[in-house]
């Protein structure tokens, strides 16, 4: 039995709505609308969310599984958290091509000019699938923070107030269980109750290669997004 769980690279929201328990604690009528009116909400972001990322995936990823970029998301109570797939190069030939780049770069000071070519063609074709993959990533990241910026307008136009913090790493979820575990979970709730204070959402610090986060400390440089 595989006792394993699955991480993948993922970037992480967490989002907190302030005040929430108060809301729920009041007879108000107003409180309760509130609360209705962010439930709507939530969900309707989720699903345009979920729309545009398989809009990405139906144009990407229709012959090649390795760009599907997957989108999950977990609703406890006030408690929103988004995760949108990293993706990485699975495919042997690329990781093959790769490693072929490696070796020939510590034989460079004896190489023939056709060899040369190769190496530069080799270059060309991985060079163009990262950049592919890089601007995929970005474009997701993007709409992630879109969404976001989305649910904090029409919040807002409520009085209700969303703070919350977006970060990176390998994360494993499970949708069906409600359950999520990752250090990128663990950085984005730290940094939405230490650092974000305010109504905003900020992130870790920011390399759009494959991760926003600092390995060593995503606390470093937050911002707002």
């Amino acid at each position: 039995m595989n006792q394993e769980l699955l991480y993948k690279d993922r970037f992480v929201a967490f989002l907190d709505i302030l005040g929430f328990s108060n809301m729920v604690y009041s007879d108000s009528k107003i409180n309760k609308a509130k609360i209705y009116f962010y439930q709507t909400q939530i969900k309707s972001i989720v699903k345009q969310l979920k729309d545009d990322i398989e809009d990405i995936n139906k144009i990407h990823a229709k012959e090649n599984k390795d760009m599907r970029i997957e989108f999950n998301h977990v609703i406890i109570s006030d408690s929103i958290v988004l995760t949108v797939d990293i993706i990485k190069t699975k495919n042997r030939t690329t990781m093959k091509a790769a490693d072929d780049i490696k070796s020939i770069f510590k034989q460079q000071s004896t190489l023939s000019n056709s060899s040369a070519k190769k190496l530069g063609e080799m270059i060309g074709n991985f060079g163009d699938l990262h950049n592919l993959y890089s601007k995929l990533n970005r474009l997701a990241f993007a709409l992630l923070c879109e969404k976001i910026a989305l649910l904090q307008v029409y919040l807002a136009s409520k009085d209700i107030w969303l703070r919350g913090a977006i970060t990176s790493g390998e994360t494993f979820i499970d949708v069906e269980e409600n359950q999520i575990i990752g250090k990128a979970y663990i950085d984005a709730y730290k940094l939405e109750s230490n650092y974000a204070i305010y109504p905003r959402v900020i992130k870790g610090h920011t390399n759009f290669g494959f991760r926003i986060s600092d390995p060593q400390s995503s606390f470093r440089i937050p911002q707002s997004i």
